[in-house]
């Protein structure tokens, strides 16, 4: 008995619909992540610098703790972000 095989290849909408789902809901976010990282470190450094200026302290360090809540502004953004997409995502 001899059967028709059929190969479904993926149309350039189906292919769309993927690649948007993969930007909306990865890349951006994280891209706006990094510049929640980056504010948050920024601001971070500036207060720590003008206190070094001030003269409150000593000496200007950077320790691992700031970068740790630095990494909050990631989160915070990543997450807002996140939820603006799936508020405004069209299934």
């Amino acid at each position: 008995m001899k059967g028709v095989i059929l190969n479904k290849k993926l149309t350039s909408d189906e292919k769309n619909v993927g690649l948007e789902f993969f930007l909306k809901f990865l890349i951006l976010p994280t891209r706006s992540g990094l510049y929640g990282f980056a504010a948050f470190f920024t601001l971070l450094i500036a207060a720590k610098f003008f206190w070094y200026l001030i003269g409150f302290k000593d000496w200007f360090t950077v320790t691992v703790d700031d970068v740790i809540i630095s990494l909050l502004g990631f989160a915070i953004v990543f997450i807002v972000r996140i939820a603006q997409n799936f508020k405004t995502a069209s299934w």
